[in-house]
């Protein structure tokens, strides 16, 4: 929405930068798989073992 409303925002970041921040799609690609990386492959996800119930303790 930056670029929507403040088209000049972005001039000053490094033109490398410019494109990828001014593309919603890029950006919000870039943000989900940084936060991909930090809460799955980081361990800040800790696993938890699945509950049994009584289905499945009575199939074993």
């Amino acid at each position: 929405m930056i670029p929507v409303g403040v088209p000049t925002f972005y001039d000053g970041f490094p033109e490398f930068l410019q494109p990828v921040l001014s593309s919603s799609i890029a950006a919000g690609g870039i943000a989900a798989f940084v936060l991909n990386l930090l809460l799955n492959e980081l361990g800040l996800n800790k696993k938890k073992e699945p509950a049994t119930t009584a289905a499945t303790a009575s199939a074993e």
